[in-house]
């Protein structure tokens, strides 16, 4: 469990993660961060019982936000602790472990003409191996990603350069290399959102997100296309959700689309 930690000496956050056991037990805490704001994204653990944070820090001067990446051990001790970013301002969303050792990391960057997809490919040390920006002439942001069966990287967010709608939900595939191989979008008129995808053991993919009108979305795509269903409401304040879309997949076998609601909203649901 990780949470920002406002420090008592100055108005900025760092992380802040805790390790519970199955009871919910405090095993123990640990806080992250550098001298100006630290914001986490995501976490995963890594193959070796560790975890990998990711997130931003703000970085002062022009470019004011990078990414950061966080690796510890299995108690939450600090291996690594590394920024990257580019000329823009960039914000991290998602990062995982890939299968050649090293860590991949998504997100978004913004030049103040457009925003891009960036995505950055690391060692397993952390060291930069290649940055690349993706998108078209509109607004471009990625906000999940996963490796597939034939080890490349699927990514997905929401995309105003391409599609029918103000913004449609897109699938890219790129190799660990970063050289791009496939873009696909889907939606209609209403703008789409995606925040999470999942490769399925059949070849195809899942991905989470929600609609203009925040049903939340699951769906499964080719080659398993039949299948997409719409959980939630449809209410005049759906501007107050936020980031609905999040998949796990529990020891059932089963997926979960996870996301948070407003508390003005938990009255009309319950």
């Amino acid at each position: 469990m990780w949470q920002r930690a406002t420090r008592a000496t100055a108005p900025t956050y760092d992380v802040f993660m805790v390790k519970l056991d199955a009871f919910g037990n405090e095993q123990w805490r640990r806080t992250y961060g550098g001298p100006e704001h630290d914001i986490i994204d995501d976490f995963k653990q890594t193959s070796d019982g560790g975890y990998l944070l990711c997130g931003t820090s703000f970085v002062p001067g022009p470019t004011s936000f990078d990414f950061r990446l966080i690796k510890t051990d299995y108690l939450g001790n600090v291996i690594w602790n590394k920024t990257y970013g580019t000329a823009a301002i960039d914000f991290s969303r998602s990062a995982i472990e890939t299968s050649d050792g090293g860590y991949a990391i998504v997100g978004r960057s913004d030049n103040g003409t457009d925003v891009g997809i960036l995505l950055i490919k690391t060692d397993a040390n952390g060291n930069e191996i290649w940055s690349n920006t993706y998108g078209g002439i509109g607004d471009d942001e990625a906000w999940g990603i996963a490796e597939t069966i034939d080890n490349q990287l699927i990514i997905t967010g929401q995309s105003a350069s391409f599609g029918a709608g103000d913004q449609d939900v897109y699938l890219a595939k790129i190799d660990l290399d970063g050289n791009f191989q496939w873009f696909q979008t889907f939606g209609g008129s209403d703008n789409d959102f995606a925040f999470d995808v999942q490769a399925v053991a059949t070849g195809g993919y899942v991905v989470g997100g929600s609609k203009e009108l925040w049903r939340w979305r699951l769906r499964r795509l080719p080659p398993q296309n039949q299948r997409q269903r719409h959980f939630g409401m449809v209410a005049d304040l759906w501007r107050r959700l936020r980031r609905m879309g999040h998949l796990h997949r529990p020891n059932t076998g089963r997926r979960l689309c996870l996301g948070r609601l407003h508390p003005a909203l938990q009255q009309l649901v319950r």
